[in-house]
């Protein structure tokens, strides 16, 4: 797979291992990677690099993964970036995630460790495939009148 988009993502993940294998993935699939080692980190990066979609363990230090998503999903410039979850937690990772997805309009989706490189490729796909869908629809990208 070729990201011809250049698209940037934002891993924020505190396990150091798991960081680089997600990093080198990644990068493997021509994607630009920042990396935050816990919460904080994650939302000051998402305020300054603007990542086309973030990867967010739920369970971080400092602020966990669910606060720094609900903190990303509250400033208006952040509210559209997609993010996908991920926890070893299973299914109880996705429970606590909900609810987040009333903040913003953007892909929120939770994949849960273990997990596969294809299903982790699935995941990106879905959620950037989502997000650029939305905005090519958009009315605000539109020149048409918005009333006739």
């Amino acid at each position: 797979m070729n990201n011809t988009f250049n698209s940037k993502i934002l891993i924020a993940e505190d396990n150091e291992d798991s960081c680089l294998m997600l990093r080198l993935f990644l990068e493997s699939l021509d994607f630009h990677v920042v990396e935050a080692r816990n919460g904080e980190e994650a939302v000051k990066l998402a305020n300054e690099e603007q990542p086309d979609l973030i990867l967010m363990d739920l369970n971080m230090p400092v602020i966990d993964g669910i606060t720094a998503a609900l903190h990303i999903r509250s400033n208006p410039e952040l509210a559209d970036i997609p993010i996908l979850a991920n926890s070893a937690d299973g299914l109880r990772g996705m429970d606590l995630f909900s609810g987040i997805d009333e903040l913003g309009k953007a892909y929120i989706g939770y994949i849960a460790k273990p997990f596969s490189f294809d299903e982790l490729t699935e995941q990106i796909n879905a959620a950037l495939f989502q997000n650029q869908k939305r905005r090519l629809i958009s009315p605000a990208n539109c020149n048409f009148p918005h009333t006739f």
